[in-house]
């Protein structure tokens, strides 16, 4: 059984990916008992955007170096999500397609997982589950 309830995403390749928006994991997180929030390298109005694709309730709170300054994988910006979403880092669990910031999150005592499909995803997030 886990003992996260906080699910963190990376925006480029996890959340979005090149045909869109990944509307099968954002359905899944919609449907879970988690809170999700975004920690991505990518700059913008996030909340402008989230807004326009309708899933700004989604996700609880957005760090990205627009408005925090700081950039995976460097530790300040797993610090400063952390402080965002008010959890301690064992509460936490991080998907990214970068194995450098899931190593980095790692580092942080984050459990990280390395994105590659949605797939292979759910089958570990079922194993966690168990």
């Amino acid at each position: 059984m886990n003992n996260f309830n906080h699910i963190i995403c990376d925006w480029q390749g996890v959340l979005k990916q090149a045909d869109g928006l990944n509307r099968e994991l954002v359905d899944w997180i919609e449907k879970s008992d988690y809170e999700a929030s975004i920690l991505t390298n990518c700059g913008g109005d996030f909340s402008k955007l989230l807004k326009e694709l309708g899933i700004e309730k989604t996700f609880k709170a957005v760090a990205n170096p627009t408005t925090e300054n700081v950039m995976k994988p460097n530790k300040g910006a797993y610090q400063k999500i952390l402080e965002l979403i008010d959890e301690k880092p064992e509460n936490c669990l991080f998907i990214d397609d970068s194995l450098m910031n899931v190593k980095a999150a790692k580092e942080m005592g984050i459990t990280s997982f390395l994105y590659r499909d949605n797939k292979t995803l759910f089958k570990k997030l079922n194993k966690l589950n168990k």
